[in-house]
């Protein structure tokens, strides 16, 4: 589907395509950043060992959305970790 701008150019408006099956473990990826990746004085970092800075803090927590909004399962379905220190 497509629709026409205002400057005349064509604009794909079609839903995005879902792989029929996700490149990662949703579980497992948000383990990975709540455990591994926070420290505790706030911030994300890439792994253990390493210091946070702003580039990893946004990448986990991008990571950590996507994990939480899989295209696949109804809302009420998904899982959600919320893991305390």
């Amino acid at each position: 589907m497509s629709s026409q701008s205002s400057s005349g150019s064509q604009i794909n408006t079609s839903p995005a395509v879902v792989p029929s099956r996700l490149l990662f473990d949703v579980e497992e990826l948000q383990k990975y950043a709540l455990v591994c990746c926070q420290q505790d004085n706030g911030g994300l970092r890439d792994k253990p060992g390493k210091l946070r800075d702003y580039y990893h803090t946004c990448y986990a927590l991008s990571g950590l959305s996507v994990a939480q909004h899989d295209l696949h399962q109804p809302a009420e379905g998904k899982k959600k970790l919320i893991l305390d220190h």
